[in-house]
């Protein structure tokens, strides 16, 4: 439901992945149950996106809509996410 709704970074949606989340990043399944919205902290907006980005090994995918699909599961929005895909490899010098 809504309390449950994507925050931090990628988007962490849904109460199961809210209970996993908060077991990575508190050590426990309810820090994120009880306050739900302190995703939207800069600190742990960055923090659940590292989680999500380890929970789904996404490291070493350097194809964007390979990697999209693995995060969102289509591929909705590509032209823009590969648009800015393209800026941050050219702002990282890569």
């Amino acid at each position: 439901g809504k309390r449950f709704m994507g925050r931090g970074l990628i988007q962490v949606t849904g109460r199961d992945n809210y209970k996993a989340c908060s077991l990575a990043l508190f050590g426990d399944n309810y820090t994120l149950i009880g306050n739900p919205q302190i995703l939207e902290l800069p600190e742990l907006s960055v923090k659940s996106a590292f989680w999500f980005w380890d929970k789904n090994k996404l490291s070493g995918i350097d194809d964007v809509i390979r990697l999209t699909k693995k995060i969102n599961g289509g591929t909705n929005g590509m032209s823009d996410r590969i648009a800015r895909f393209e800026a941050a490899l050219s702002a990282l010098n890569v």
